[in-house]
């Protein structure tokens, strides 16, 4: 699907027209052509009416209300501005997608590559808060940097299993253009779900998606908790379920998180700056693939993001 698709807007005789496509540069010509026979027209009956060269006054009862003619106003075209369509993003997962009180979360560093690259883009889902894991406050808005669009779809503890809201649902209200899922470590660490199993809820979150917009774009987010027992297995899975996928028509990639470490987390599980930085980095690569434009840097140095 191609994302980032452009209106165009053409003013004619002061009247601004927002049309879906815009007009070929034969179109055009012909158009200009038009206007330009139109006005030599005109000025040689301006000569034959005066007989001196001078136009006639015209009538206040029917020249000056005269309905307006398309081909002499079009060559009063105004220079095409082409506007560009924000493509809505939907971050759907769970502790490591919301992020906790005092995180910048990785959907703030996956916004920042966005911004830099000059991408239209509009990040969609019901939530816009954080976890506070000291509190257990499920509404805290303690972000290191607001100045974001905090807008998404996830929960600490949610898992492919037991979804807060049906993915059709999502689809229909929420309209978006790529769905980027990052689901699955709950099922296989607390649930204790096999990684083929795990893999299977998650073509049918594919397929769901689908059902309600044919043409979604869907990334699937490798797990970066390499360390933890089938997550090697099942973002194997992964990789080969988005080449099985993908078509033209709706792309379906992996982000690689690959290089992941304990290291890259604050308590074993969850990011610190420097993993928020490499999640957002393979997410920004598989927007990419798909035609989203992203700027990244190195995700060595957080501090740079």
């Amino acid at each position: 699907m191609a994302h980032g698709a452009k209106r165009w807007a053409i003013a004619v005789a002061g009247t601004l027209v927002v049309v879906g496509i815009p007009f070929g540069a034969a179109a055009v010509e012909r158009i200009s052509e038009q206007g330009a026979a139109t006005e030599a027209a005109a000025a040689e009956g301006a000569d034959v009416a005066g007989g001196t060269g001078e136009t006639a006054a015209p009538s206040p009862t029917t020249d000056a209300f005269e309905p307006l003619d398309p081909q002499a106003s079009a060559s009063a075209e105004l220079p095409v501005e082409p506007v560009e369509t924000p493509t809505r993003i939907m971050l759907l997962g769970d502790s490591v997608t919301q992020g906790a009180g005092g995180d910048w979360t990785w959907r703030y560093r996956l916004a920042r590559t966005l911004d830099r690259a000059g991408t239209a883009y509009d990040f969609v889902g019901p939530r816009q808060v954080l976890y506070d894991a000291l509190t257990q406050d499920s509404t805290s808005t303690a972000y290191l940097d607001p100045a974001f669009d905090q807008d998404h779809v996830a929960r600490w503890g949610m898992t492919l299993a037991e979804q807060d809201f049906p993915v059709t649902t999502l689809v229909t209200d929420l309209r978006p253009d790529v769905l980027v899922e990052m689901l699955g470590v709950n099922d296989l660490n607390h649930r204790g779900d096999d990684p083929a199993v795990v893999t299977q809820r998650v073509r049918q979150l594919v397929a769901d998606a689908r059902a309600v917009s044919p043409t979604v774009d869907v990334v699937l987010v490798e797990l970066p908790q390499t360390w933890v027992e089938g997550v090697d297995e099942f973002n194997a899975f992964i990789r080969q379920m988005a080449l099985e996928l993908d078509t033209p028509e709706a792309r379906v990639v992996s982000a690689s998180t690959a290089g992941a470490t304990i290291a890259h987390t604050r308590d074993g599980m969850h990011p610190n700056a420097d993993g928020e930085v490499l999640i957002a980095d393979g997410v920004a690569r598989a927007l990419q693939r798909i035609g989203v434009p992203t700027q990244r840097r190195s995700p060595s140095a957080s501090l740079r993001y």
